[in-house]
């Protein structure tokens, strides 16, 4: 699924997360959720941005991957004054 996000395929890579990820082991949901909300992010979905922010993650690595691709939404959706806040908190990363 995450393969088909990248060969511009995003909204299959949704569909796919959305029916595998209820179904992964703990260790993997964290991942998968936010796989989940970059599929969405590329699919230009207009839950990508709630999905994005709502997310807990516990791994440094993969919060900064959400802040990444936050910050890419927020400026798609004109969010100009959330900007400064997800880029003080990467920055913090």
């Amino acid at each position: 699924a995450i393969r088909l996000t990248e060969l511009n395929e995003a909204g299959r890579a949704v569909r796919e997360i959305t029916a595998i990820l209820p179904e992964l082991p703990a260790d993997q949901r964290e991942l998968g959720a936010l796989e989940l909300a970059v599929a969405e992010h590329h699919a230009r979905a207009s839950t990508a941005y709630t999905r994005l922010k709502s997310l807990t993650l516990t791994e440094p690595d993969l919060d900064a991957k959400r802040l990444h691709y936050l910050l890419q939404a927020a400026r798609r959706l004109g969010k100009h004054a959330e900007l400064i806040e997800i880029a003080d908190e990467l920055r913090q990363k």
